[in-house]
């Protein structure tokens, strides 16, 4: 590894990587590996592939050896970390981008949290309000609940995307400041 280069410690991405660059470099479609895979006694569909590939699906152990054995290579080989090069001015416009998206999908998420707060707030006051239409009441709270759940994962799930985009953007400044002071 030249200086320019620095380690990234995950196994899983590597796992990926490589699985992806030796079916390719086989010539074997994902289809083909899916069969190859079924035969070795997993239940493996061509979907299965990509999920994995693209990290959609985690494998287990012995699915891991099961493609490595497939694919002719080294479990350790397999999950060794990938080297990369520092970022560029391109890649951190594109990093700054993203997570200026995600920061506003974040405040769009938390507004429809706090609207639909309120609307959960009303629909209570109305089921006590009006017990002859107590039943009418009780749907609208249900749906307001629904709502409020649905925005915080909502929320959450953009909130976990700006913080994993803000750790890789300092990550990646933090190696690129490293690897341009040597």
């Amino acid at each position: 590894m030249n200086e320019a280069e620095v380690e990234r410690p995950d196994p899983e991405e590597g796992f990926r990587v490589r699985m992806r660059q030796l079916r390719q470099a086989l010539g074997c479609s994902q289809q083909r590996f899916a069969e190859e895979m079924s035969a070795r006694g997993f239940n493996w569909h061509q979907t299965t592939v990509a999920k994995v590939e693209v990290g959609q699906r985690l494998v287990s152990l012995a699915e891991a050896l099961g493609v490595a054995d497939a694919l002719g290579a080294k479990l350790d080989d397999m999950v060794a970390p990938l080297p990369i090069s520092p970022v560029d001015d391109d890649e951190r416009a594109i990093l700054v981008r993203l997570l200026q998206q995600a920061t506003e999908e974040m405040k769009h998420q938390h507004r429809a949290a706090m609207q639909a707060q309120v609307a959960l707030a009303a629909a209570e006051r109305a089921l006590e309000d009006a017990d002859a239409r107590r039943n009418e009441a009780r749907r609208d709270v249900d749906s307001a609940q629904v709502r409020a759940s649905q925005t915080a994962v909502a929320f959450a799930a953009a909130e976990s995307r700006q913080k994993a985009l803000l750790a890789r953007l300092a990550d990646r400044q933090h190696r690129w400041r490293a690897t341009s002071s040597t």
